[in-house]
């Protein structure tokens, strides 16, 4: 996973809707994110060039980018909810959306 999964998940448990209501409640969540065994990989000058091509090409977030550089490298698949994002990576047989796996 990139680095960045941390802060974006931080991000949601603080602001997003579905967010715990206490404080502690968040914290525990993103302890559990952080005792998961999960590669991170952190933004490099090349993994950065290939993010900003993609993030161009198909006129995503640099942090979008980021899943999909990661899945092109590792020639796996990005399952993601975002439909949005899978709408515009369509041609990109790296990407699938969440509801589609089954």
């Amino acid at each position: 996973m990139p680095a960045l999964l941390h802060y974006e998940v931080s991000n949601i448990l603080l602001f997003g809707r579905s967010r715990p209501t206490d404080k502690e409640a968040a914290a525990k969540a993103l302890k559990q994110l952080f005792d998961l065994p999960l590669t991170v990989v952190p933004l490099s000058s090349d993994f950065a060039d290939i993010a900003i091509l993609l993030a161009r090409a198909y006129d995503l977030s640099f942090y979008d980018a980021c899943y999909l550089a990661l899945a092109i490298q590792l020639d796996c698949t990005l399952i993601t909810a975002d439909q949005r994002l899978v709408r515009k990576v369509r041609a990109d047989r790296h990407v699938r959306l969440l509801s589609e796996n089954g």
